[in-house]
Formats: C-alpha cells, sequence, structure tokens
C-alpha cells in the first residue's frame, strides 16, 4: 500500500482526504495555551488540523491535538517537545446507542408480557 504525497497545486485534478490522529498532549505548564502548541508545531513544519485546550489543574496543563497521519512520526518524536510532557494516544469515549428503546418486560410463566 502506498499514500500519497502529491502537493495539492499539482496538476491532478482532484485531492485526497488525509488521514487524522487526535493526541492527547499533557503535563505542560499552567499558562500555556493549544494556540501556543499549534505554533510551535507548525513552525517545526508539522501541519496541525486542531489544538483545544483541555481542563488541566493547577499544576499543569494538557491540550487535544489533532495532526494528519503523515506527521504522526514527527509528533511522536521525544525530542520534540520539553521536558516532562507527555503525548499518547487520544482515549474516546465509547459511543453510547441513544436509539436504543429499552422496555421492561415482566415474563410470565414461559411468556414474556
Amino acid at each position: 500500500m502506498i499514500v500519497g504525497t502529491a502537493n495539492p497545486q499539482s496538476t491532478c485534478p482532484f485531492e485526497g482526504v488525509v488521514k487524522k490522529v487526535v493526541l492527547s498532549v499533557c503535563r505542560l505548564r499552567p499558562d500555556t495555551t493549544a494556540s501556543a502548541v499549534s505554533e510551535y508545531l507548525n513552525k517545526s513544519g508539522i501541519n496541525v488540523i486542531s489544538c483545544y485546550d483541555l481542563k488541566g489543574s493547577e499544576k499543569y496543563n494538557s491540550v487535544r491535538l489533532c495532526v494528519g497521519q503523515c506527521h504522526l512520526r514527527q509528533v511522536m518524536n521525544a525530542e520534540v517537545w520539553p521536558q516532562g510532557a507527555v503525548v499518547r494516544p487520544w482515549v474516546f469515549k465509547p459511543r453510547t446507542n441513544q436509539n436504543t428503546d429499552v422496555k421492561d418486560d415482566k415474563v410470565v410463566g414461559d411468556r414474556i408480557v
């Protein structure tokens, strides 16, 4: 398998869609903002799709970072990040099926009422 790398401004009449990777970046100083992280990574040649501040604690801050999969190796390089920062895959909560109609059925003898 290959993943295309041609420049979007090439002569190709169509574009592909970049696969995204979502990461958690935590244990940053409390005054660190998502925009500071995003600007730093963009200057380092890593295209940031999105970066959001998360509620951290008084001791540190965290961000939710989304980058193209093509930049994952760069982002997961420990030398890119300040000492003590932790970068790991984002853990999504499982989806709940909100359309499920649960009824309290009663069993009477061998049948459900």
